[in-house]
Order: C-alpha cells, then structure tokens, then sequence
C-alpha cells in the first residue's frame, strides 16, 4: 500500500537572498522582496533615503538644511543684523551691534561704564587719572587728591592746597616784614630782625 501524502505548500514571500526581506521559508516569489537604496542598509527601513548630509532615513522632518554659508548641514545662520555668522562664516554673531543692541549703531561704553553716542558726556580723567575721580589741580600745578585714595590711577598728594603770598604768587615765599612791606629775603619779620 502506497502512502498518501499531501502536496507542498507554495508558501510566498520573498525568494531572493540578497533581499533585506528574504523569507527562507518561502517557495513562491510573490514581489514582495525590496532592497535598500543606494547609501542605506537594510536596517534604516524600506524606502529609506539618504539626506544632503548623508543620512539615511525614513523621516522628511529631519533631513538637514542648507545654511546661510550654502553648506548642507551647517552651523552658520543670519543673527541680529541680518549677517551670516557662526558655523564657517567667521563672523561672531552680533558683533556688528553696540552696547546699545543696535546693529552698525555708533553707542560705545566710556571710561565711566556709560553707553550712549554723546561724546560731549564722557567723563574726564582727573588729575591722577582717576575716570571721574576727585583729584584737582591746585595753582601751583599740584594735584590734590581731595579725599580720593591716593594710590588710585597715578597718585595724588595728601596735601593742603598752596596759598598766594604777600606778592600775589600763588606758592611764593614773600611775608610782611615789619614794616608791611612784601619780603622775599633778609626779611625783618620783628624787632629781634633789626640790625
């Protein structure tokens, strides 16, 4: 007695190895079988594509950009002013500003830590060269430090202003001598002073 036996079953699916969907229990080739596309693996998905970057992927969304250099992928993008920078572009973002924010604006940062355009409101040096210090010259051309520190900038004298003498010389020696005249030398201050 001969055994019955029933036939194969045509399983389809995909027959060619090489596919990334090979079924090797598959009899039939039923067209299923696809392959990667040209820089991709069979991992990255059916249909998947490489960007301009070079990625290999099923998602539009993040394929990457040309930037403001024309570089696919790159870091440089228009800042403030509206100028390429970042990235390749060698230019710092926003450097065109002033301390103001305004872009190619002539505000600048003086000696005294003031931002604005006014050159007339710029605080001076003092004599010691203190920026907005309190050091003042006195009439003989010495700079006092007029209660400031006096190892501030390039130093002031702790010192009394210089008066006029009796001769109108601002720091002169002249004195009244005895006789209310004005004296410079030899002077006869009292009546010890007479010859």
């Amino acid at each position: 007695v001969c055994g019955i036996t029933n036939p194969m079953p045509d399983t389809p699916g995909c027959t060619f190895e090489a596919a990334c969907n090979y079924d090797p229990e598959a009899v039939v080739n039923d067209g299923s079988c696809w392959f990667p596309n040209l820089g991709c693996e069979c991992e990255n998905g059916q249909n998947a594509v490489v960007d301009n970057c070079g990625t290999c992927n099923l998602e539009p969304t993040d394929d990457c950009t040309i930037d403001c250099m024309g570089l696919w992928g790159g870091e440089a993008s228009l800042d403030d002013c509206g100028v390429c920078s970042g990235g390749t572009s060698d230019h710092e973002s926003n450097i065109d500003k002033d301390c103001a924010e305004v872009c190619w604006g002539s505000s600048y940062i003086d000696n005294c830590g003031v931002c604005d355009a006014d050159p007339e409101n710029d605080c001076p040096a003092d004599c010691a060269g203190v920026y907005d210090g309190v050091a003042i010259l006195d009439n003989c051309g010495v700079c006092l430090c007029n209660g400031q520190d006096s190892e501030e900038g390039n130093g002031c004298e702790d010192v009394e202003p210089c008066e006029q003498d009796c001769a109108g010389v601002w720091g002169g020696i002249g004195e009244l001598d005895l006789f209310g005249d004005c004296c410079t030398e030899n002077c006869i201050l009292t009546g010890c002073d007479l010859p």
